[in-house]
């Protein structure tokens, strides 16, 4: 079994398709056994209920997992009307009951209830959430019997459809922002049709722009893909000259007009459909010029500009030689021009997508799989940890 503390020269973004039943971390726990990697982590926890994406960053890119944990995610989700759980999802202990709406029935009703959740709102975490409370998890508190006191938190819905209706269930698709929790909004809808609803199921199809299709399904035994690093990240990212890419390397501060002459525009996310914009991205914001050259710009492409938060408009991708050199956060300039900038390493990471060779003894053990209340650690919708 490989330490946590073991390092190896394996550097990467993997799509895997959580399976129901398992954790998030049994899927951290199989990549770590398949890889021989201690430094392997997930950007954004689904529950044992859930299944679909789940983004795992393995050696020096697990640096990188806070700028992907902050994507929009996708959903598909049952809402099940009639009984509130004490997990908000179908794994709980039945709390209520209350009779179903004839409205939930209703198509035309739904439809339109369900698109107009679109836009920004508050809820209250659920009680078996990963967030802490005086220092100790929600989950850890519930567990014993006890009830976390939890503050609403904000949170964006961006598209929501109506999939399937029955008479008590819907079926929806949902785009969210980080620090929706999906078991606490199909709990709030339940509460504003005057009865009581939770979680049936759930699946995560999109994380930004990367998608399930195509993900690695445990337990890998035919081997790892990695995705490109660039369609995980979304961020603005251009490429550089040997020399500028010396400097990066060496941690040397950069003057603008270097930059702005050396790099060239790189599309990120080049499957995503979003309009591209082209500004001066470096130093101090403005306004699109209408006559600018791409040796005087850098190319800024986000697939949710409308979901950027000021840490993801504030950073930079460099590449050089087909593998990410480096990102950096910016974080000023100074009266030289010189880019002041922290610097996220993830030097050697490949731009083509690589496959780890799987381990056929490589497995999940026996003992690890989940018990509801031992290892629920978290919201089937995402939150930062």
């Amino acid at each position: 079994m490989a330490s946590r503390r073991n390092h190896t020269k394996l550097c990467g973004i993997l799509a895997v398709d959580k399976p129901r039943g398992i954790t998030s971390h049994d899927v951290v726990s199989i990549v770590r056994k398949t890889t021989g990697e201690g430094r392997v982590g997930h950007c954004g926890t689904l529950d044992p209920l859930a299944s679909g994406l789940l983004i795992v960053c393995v050696g020096p890119a697990t640096r990188l997992s806070r700028y992907v944990m902050s994507k929009p995610k996708t959903y598909r989700a049952r809402i099940a009307f009639g009984t509130s759980t004490d997990t908000d999802d179908a794994e709980g202990c039945v709390l209520e009951r209350a009779p179903v709406p004839e409205c939930v029935s209703d198509s035309e009703f739904a439809r339109e209830f369900v698109s107009g959740l679109v836009g920004e709102h508050r809820q209250v975490p659920p009680a078996y959430s990963a967030i802490k409370v005086r220092g100790q998890r929600a989950y850890e508190v519930a567990r014993k019997g006890g009830e976390p006191v939890l503050e609403d938190r904000p949170f964006t819905i961006f598209e929501a459809s109506l999939l399937a209706i029955s008479c008590d269930s819907w079926d929806i698709r949902l785009r969210v922002s980080k620090g929706a929790y999906i078991r606490a909004l199909a709990r709030d809808i339940g509460t504003r049709l005057g009865s009581r609803a939770h979680l049936g199921a759930l699946r995560r199809i999109w994380c930004g722009t990367v998608g399930v299709e195509g993900a690695n399904v445990p337990p890998f035994a035919d081997g790892l893909r990695c995705i490109n690093p660039l369609d995980a990240l979304g961020l603005p990212a251009v490429e550089v000259s040997d020399k500028l890419a010396r400097a990066i390397t060496n941690g040397q501060r950069i003057r603008l007009d270097e930059l702005r002459s050396d790099a060239s525009p790189v599309l990120t996310a080049p499957t995503a459909q979003a309009a591209l914009t082209v500004a001066d991205r470096v130093g101090e914001e403005r306004a699109p010029r209408s006559d600018a050259s791409p040796a005087q710009t850098v190319l800024s492409a986000s697939t949710d500009a409308e979901a950027m938060t000021q840490e993801e408009e504030n950073s930079l991708v460099f590449i050089h030689v087909d593998r990410l050199l480096a990102l950096y956060e910016r974080s000023g300039v100074d009266a030289d021009s010189y880019l002041h900038a922290r610097v996220v390493m993830a030097e050697g990471l490949p731009l083509e997508q690589p496959l780890i060779p799987g381990i056929a003894k490589a497995h999940l053990h026996a003992d690890t799989p989940h018990t509801r209340r031992g290892q629920r650690q978290g919201g089937c919708g995402d939150h930062q940890h």
